[in-house]
């Protein structure tokens, strides 16, 4: 999707020619420090963290450090507002979505990824268990492009009903692949929206009653609290979804259809898969089947270390290997204990106790990952941190982490505040933005030093 924006913008010499001018006539206005000063000066810091405590390229997995795409990073938000371009980014997803649907129909994950006999989808009790990948290599991704489609699609001038047709498309492409960290953000999005314009209108009632767009957010989020908020969507929002008893209780099944069902649990067939790597279980969930294969599993995982030990990433600690006597550690440990959080817990803990041995330097700004056993596969994998923030303090330390969250306040503009506030709530539940030069990452900067106002307050794009 970032092809064609940077393509403009390499051909564009009108667009460097007008920056050029700009900076060597403001050096040092407010502009020129938060946009270009500061930016620098986090460019020479990181450097130096990186030259004096980070690693040597060939023993990292990314031959380059994520604060190195900063400038393009700026430059391609800064010029990546284009309608052509976003209705292309819409249809493309649009696209994602009739195929994830058919992937959901098809019961399988993914057309084109390929996962063996966990391509299947045989649980269809809980909607967490058939999740669908869409053109995306995980469900996450999928789900992610669907809200980036819904933001996009506020900016587009389309027909209204235009509009709703592909906002409920977007929708079904959000419940197919399912990610409950999507799921909030709509609800959040909407509801931000909706208290958005009704303040930037509360001197006016009466043009608040007649504004379209009003009703359009209070019908979305209605209709997404009626849908999210049912009984059933609700036990089938976790891993367990809903019990087999009130199931069949649900669907009135037949005997004929239980004995099919209970076929099918004895066959193994009614189990679920979690695509998500970050599930880690400890040896004693292994079964005693899987006990017999212990040497090749144990000749494959040794192979792997040897392959992955010029790398310098830790390895993640189980939970009784952490320090479990710190007040954080105990009372991150009470507060979350009923929550199912497909092993994030584990990897949180993992990194934050990495930021309060390493404070200041974090990984020499490079980006943090722990290797970690998958137990589907026995294979050993580099795991993120599932959570923008503490990848960004881990990554940087927590000076060089905080000057980055302050460069971003500086550049925030209060148009755009429903978008960025549902962007850093989701990046608290996933690895979101600060990647370095991700898709979302592009968007969630042109929102943040964007001066466009959308759709939805009953203008076209334009600069205000």
């Amino acid at each position: 999707m970032l092809a064609l924006p940077l393509i403009t913008l390499i051909y564009d010499h009108s667009f460097w020619k007008k920056m050029y001018v700009n900076w060597k006539n403001n050096k040092w206005n407010y502009n020129a420090i938060r946009y270009f000063w500061i930016p620098c000066l986090f460019l020479f810091l990181a450097g130096l963290n990186k030259l004096f405590n980070g690693h040597e390229l060939r023993s990292l997995r990314d031959l380059y450090s994520s604060f190195m795409l900063l400038p393009f990073l700026l430059i391609t938000a800064r010029g990546i507002f284009s309608i052509r371009v976003f209705k292309v980014a819409v249809i493309f997803v649009i696209i994602e979505c009739f195929v994830g649907i058919l992937e959901y129909y098809f019961k399988t994950r993914s057309f084109f990824v390929p996962l063996n006999n966990e391509s299947m989808i045989f649980n269809d009790i809980s909607i967490y268990g058939t999740r669908v990948f869409g053109f995306a290599t995980n469900s996450p991704i999928f789900g992610l492009r669907c809200l980036i489609a819904l933001f996009i699609l506020e900016f587009i001038p389309w027909k209204r009903y235009l509009k709703w047709i592909f906002k409920v498309i977007l929708f079904l492409g959000v419940i197919v692949s399912f990610n409950r960290s999507v799921v909030i953000c709509c609800l959040v999005f909407y509801s931000l929206q909706f208290v958005q314009l009704a303040w930037n209108q509360r001197h006016s009632l009466r043009q608040l009653v007649r504004n379209k767009y009003f009703y359009d957010s209070l019908v979305t989020f209605i209709l997404l609290a009626l849908v999210f908020g049912s009984d059933f969507m609700m036990k089938g929002m976790n891993r367990d979804g809903v019990k087999r008893e009130e199931l069949l209780v649900q669907l009135n099944t037949t005997e004929k259809e239980k004995k099919f069902f209970d076929g099918n649990s004895e066959n193994g067939l009614n189990t679920e898969y979690s695509n998500d790597s970050s599930s880690v279980q400890s040896n004693n969930d292994v079964s005693v089947e899987n006990r017999s294969d212990t040497s090749s599993s144990l000749k494959q995982i040794n192979a792997q270390k040897n392959s992955l030990s010029i790398l310098h990433y830790p390895q993640l600690k189980e939970i009784y290997e952490l320090d479990s006597l710190g007040a954080f550690t105990r009372n991150f440990l009470a507060l979350t204990e009923s929550i199912q959080s497909s092993g994030r817990k584990l990897i949180w803990l993992n990194y934050i106790q990495f930021i309060e041995k390493n404070p200041l330097v974090g990984n020499g700004s490079e980006k943090l990952y722990f290797t970690a056993l998958n137990p589907r596969n026995n294979e050993l994998e580099l795991m993120h941190a599932h959570n923008s923030f503490l990848e960004l303090f881990a990554t940087n330390g927590l000076l060089l982490g905080l000057m980055y969250l302050l460069m971003i306040g500086m550049w925030w503009q209060k148009k755009n505040s429903p978008f960025i506030i549902t962007i850093l709530i989701y990046s608290m539940m996933q690895y979101g933005i600060f990647w370095g030069m991700s898709f979302i990452d592009v968007i969630f900067v042109f929102l943040i030093i964007s001066n466009y106002n959308n759709v939805n307050f009953g203008s076209k794009p334009s600069r205000s």
